[in-house]
């Protein structure tokens, strides 16, 4: 799945609307939308690189709710949150995307929210894109709170996931008690396709599971294959979700609420968290572990002291068996942890796109031309060198067919291996692959030596 220029589209659509104050380049180099959920709709995505030696996600955003619309492992029938098109996507990701349900001094808010209730509050709510990461804050001046939340993917690694770091800060003189549910109101199972969820939702819910791999790990997935046919097939493989809250520098693990029902009472909509408004506790041994479309909603509470901040942390994505997703798991224990994989992952992005490196008299041009390398990377990979039995063989990586939210028809594949580097359209290899004999005339020389002289014409 490679990029497009959405975020450029948007600014020129929007040019009169004085984007110089709404739309810049920040003093870190990080793209800002300011009150980003009241601007004109968008789509975006993720870059979905994992590395070579990782397992790369797929991960789509739109500027509503709390931005996440989609994301999984290889393709659409692969998805951790259900693939909405751009339309519905802008519909349903404040419903069905991460959601935050606070009772704050005992009073109910939901952060991100652009809803009649959030009128009466004095806020500010920002987005920042990178090239490898997405961070939206709503800062609520009423009351005393910042809510501040970070996506991106984790590199090198052999569980394609999506890391996901809310930060809660008291603003306020006062201190503040905070009752909390953080995480996914939907969360599909693995096993499911993407035509079965949408033309057969309700068949596909009676397949649905879930099962706990540890005391605190949900694993989503299908009974058995959901399909028409003679033979049972096994679902080994299954979608995760696992949290923990900062303790200074330990990370705690948190247990989550799997069934919807506990938290939002009777309704199927899951816009009002009624029980959780009205309850006092929610008893989990009332869940219900299959026959309906789960949820992954992490329950903390925390005093929070004027100018104090708790850090909830969080991994999602999909395991090909439960033994490897505790394997993969066990590696995080601290904040810090947590810490590298977001600098490994910036680091590998600055690296491969390091040739569109520019210094300019104009900082927007120099930010341009090495997201645009990155965009050019996406679809038509970066050349390099391996060894084979055979020899020398030359390989395009991170290369694969476009998709995102506004090309639904497009059937995108990221391989969920190392070495990633899915199908795609000659047409990108003729248009994409033409810079690299600027940008890499190393592996062009070994590439000539390998296949012979170009020839001319």
């Amino acid at each position: 799945m490679a990029t497009n220029i959405h975020n450029y589209k948007m600014t020129t659509k929007t040019a009169n609307m004085n984007p110089s104050d709404e739309y810049l380049l920040d003093e870190h180099g990080r793209f800002q939308i300011k009150q980003y959920d009241r601007k004109p709709a968008f789509a975006s995505f993720l870059p979905g690189i994992g590395g070579p030696d990782g397992v790369p996600l797929w991960c789509l955003y739109v500027n509503r709710g709390q931005a996440i619309s989609s994301f999984g492992i290889g393709n659409k029938d692969n998805a951790v949150v259900e693939f909405l098109p751009a339309n519905w996507a802008y519909q349903l990701t404040a419903i069905q995307g991460f959601r935050t349900f606070c009772k704050i001094d005992g009073r109910y808010y939901e952060p991100f929210q652009n809803d009649s209730a959030s009128k009466q509050y004095h806020l500010q709510r920002d987005m920042w894109v990178e090239m490898d990461r997405l961070v939206i804050q709503e800062e609520n001046q009423t009351l005393g709170l910042r809510f501040e939340v970070t996506y991106f993917s984790p590199v090198n690694k052999p569980v394609g996931t999506l890391a996901r770091v809310l930060n809660i800060t008291n603003i306020s003189s006062q201190p503040h008690r905070l009752d909390c549910l953080d995480g996914l109101p939907l969360i599909i199972p693995a096993g499911f396709t993407d035509v079965g969820i949408k033309t057969m939702r309700r068949i596909h819910e009676a397949y649905a599971s879930v099962r706990m791999v540890s005391e605190h790990i949900p694993f989503y997935a299908a009974k058995v294959l959901a399909h028409d046919e003679a033979e049972v097939e096994e679902v080994r493989k299954g979608n995760f979700y696992a949290s923990w809250r900062s303790d200074e520098e330990r990370l705690l693990p948190i247990k989550p609420y799997y069934d919807s029902d506990l938290i939002f009472g009777a309704s199927q909509s899951l816009v009002t968290p009624h029980n959780f408004i009205e309850s006092m506790v929610l008893d989990e041994k009332r869940q219900v572990s299959e026959n309906k479309l789960p949820c992954a909603m992490s329950p903390f509470n925390v005093k929070l002291e004027p100018a104090e901040t708790t850090t909830i942390v969080a991994l999602s994505g999909m395991a090909p068996s439960d033994s490897m997703l505790l394997r993969f798991l066990s590696e995080y224990k601290t904040l810090s942890d947590f810490e590298t994989e977001s600098r490994q992952s910036r680091q590998l992005i600055r690296s491969i796109t390091q040739p569109a490196f520019m210094v300019s008299s104009n900082p927007q041009l120099d930010a341009y031309a090495r997201q645009n390398y990155l965009d050019n990377v996406m679809r038509g990979g970066v050349p390099v060198v391996l060894p084979s039995q055979g020899g020398p063989t030359l390989m395009h990586l991170y290369s694969r067919r476009h998709g995102d939210a506004e090309r639904d028809y497009n059937y995108f594949d990221l391989p969920a291996c190392p070495l990633s580097s899915g199908e795609g359209n000659y047409r990108d290899i003729c248009q994409n692959r033409r810079n690299d004999v600027w940008f890499y005339p190393e592996v062009l020389d070994r590439e000539i030596r390998m296949f012979g002289q170009p020839t001319s014409g």
